[in-house]
This record gives structure tokens, sequence and C-alpha cells, in this order.
């Protein structure tokens, strides 16, 4: 794994996932991926590696009540790194489209202006998807309605289990210190 993202969400998403036997056959509710990928993360960083994990912290100042938390809060030493994270599910019929879409909101989202304790942090935006659909993936993001997209890196995770085309994921990812 990059040196770059080493003790970040990115690296926490990628340890869970190679520890996974379950993330190739995401539940079938609807959001259930994201939202089960969410909790699981959660629980598998709070208390490793002196980490304490918060999801739905309530950090965006001028957001809609609906709208106000944050997916992820990894705290380590007082300082907290913050994640919003997606997941293209094809148990929810989810599209290259959608999954761009949602990511370009938190893309947008993570930019707005933060609750004062919150001002000055980096928030990810990490967006997971099986390496099937990345073709999918990066011809959509020609569109110029997702040339925020070009700014993402992603690196590829090898989960355990023996679903054919379903075990290898791409964790797509951006960051940004917010000083808003």
């Amino acid at each position: 794994m990059n040196a770059d993202i080493q003790d970040t969400p990115v690296h926490f998403v990628a340890v869970w996932l190679k520890d996974q036997p379950l993330a190739s056959k995401p539940p079938a509710w609807k959001g259930g991926w994201e939202r089960w990928a969410q909790g699981q993360v959660a629980l598998y960083m709070d208390d490793r590696d002196g980490y304490k994990v918060w999801p739905e912290e309530h950090i965006y100042a001028n957001a809609a009540d609906n709208d106000k938390a944050c997916d992820l809060d990894f705290a380590k030493n007082g300082v907290h790194t913050y994640c919003e994270l997606k997941c293209l599910s094809e148990v929810n019929d989810d599209t290259a489209n959608k999954f761009l879409k949602a990511v370009k909101k938190d893309y947008e989202k993570v930019q707005t202006k933060l609750v004062p304790a919150a001002k000055g942090s980096t928030m990810w935006v990490v967006a997971l998807s099986q390496q099937q659909f990345r073709d999918s993936i990066v011809q959509e993001a020609q569109d110029p309605q997702f040339a925020f997209w070009q700014r993402f890196k992603y690196v590829t995770v090898q989960a355990p289990g023996n679903w054919p085309g379903k075990c290898t994921f791409d964790i797509w990812y951006w960051k940004f210190v917010n000083n808003v």
C-alpha cells in the first residue's frame, strides 16, 4: 500500500476488506452495503492502533438537519480525521452514473463550512467498488459533470472469498483539509 495513505481512512478500509470474508456478499437491503461497511469499518478500527471511531458525527455547520453528519470520525491523540464513504452496490441496481453522482455530492459536502471544533480537519472521500465496475466508472467519469473525478486516486485490494470477479475491490479516494 502507498506510504501516502498509511494510517488514513483508505488504509483502514483496505485493512478491513482484507480481513472481511463477507465483503463480496453485501447485504441486499436498500443502502445495505454502504451502511454495513460503515458500521463494520467503525467496529473494526475502534480501539485499534490508538483510534476511537464514531459514525455519524455532526460536523457540517450549514447542512440540512438530515445531512449534518459525516459517515466516520477517526480520532487519535485529539486529532480527528473525517471520512465520507460511498459504495457502489450491485444489489441496489447502482450504476456508474449514480455512483459518481453520490461521490460528487460527498466531494462537495466535505468542502462546506464545518462546526468550529472540526475546522482545519482532514476530510476524506472514500468510494468503494468491486473491480468489475472499474471500466464503467472510468468511462462514465469522462462526462464533464464528473470532472472532479480526475482528482481521485485508487488502490486495489483483494478480499477473501470464492466469488469470481467480486472479491477484488477498488478504493477510490481524495482528501481535503477543510479550513472553512
